[in-house]
């Protein structure tokens, strides 16, 4: 038997445990993970998120006992309201008088500005001469050009007493108004829906 007195002898030694390993992409991964799951809780609360409210409120406890001051938190939030929308009907077009003239002879007019939307020409011709017939032709031509140099074809043409519109097809612009008529009065408005 040995004594202590003995050389080599050696009290007894406790079972070494080898050292524990770090797990540390885990603990980074249950981190990011309890992150996400917080931000979620936090942006119920406040309304946001892809949770309901109400949902949240009335999930039954997972264990008996005293509840946690965040459990609580989450369990007493109010549902949140969301602000209804409003909606701005746009307001109703009506037809706005870009220019108007008058006359019984031929004429031109200064020079208007078409934007770009619906536009039309109204007009309106009157026998002068009591022949219970006029002659008339209105023409629209761009601000720069004239009916003698460039020609041009008229938007309306008028052999008879009366009152009409038609839309015009030019686009923005500058424009001015040429008007012919003989045995006539006449009145020639251009408007645009605005």
């Amino acid at each position: 038997m040995s004594t202590p007195t003995q050389p080599g002898w050696a009290p007894p030694q406790p079972p070494t445990t080898p050292p524990r390993k770090r797990h540390v992409g885990r603990n980074i991964a249950l981190a990011v993970v309890g992150l996400f799951i917080l931000g979620g809780v936090i942006s119920a609360i406040n309304g946001g998120g892809t949770t309901a409210p109400s949902a949240i409120t009335s999930a039954p406890a997972a264990t008996e006992g005293p509840t946690s001051p965040s459990a609580t938190t989450v369990a007493e939030a109010p549902a949140a309201t969301a602000a209804p929308a409003t909606t701005t009907k746009p307001a109703p077009k009506h037809w706005t008088n870009v220019i108007s003239v008058s006359g019984s002879s031929d004429k031109r007019t200064p020079a208007f500005t078409l934007h770009d939307g619906r536009a039309r020409l109204r007009y309106t011709f009157t026998d002068s001469a009591g022949y219970g017939m006029v002659v008339g032709a209105v023409y629209v031509l761009a601000e720069g050009t004239s009916l003698a140099a460039d020609g041009g074809i008229p938007e309306v043409m008028v052999s008879a007493p009366g009152s009409d519109s038609t839309e015009l097809a030019q686009g923005p612009g500058r424009y001015y108004l040429d008007i012919s008529a003989a045995n006539a009065r006449w009145t020639v408005t251009i408007q645009e829906l605005r």
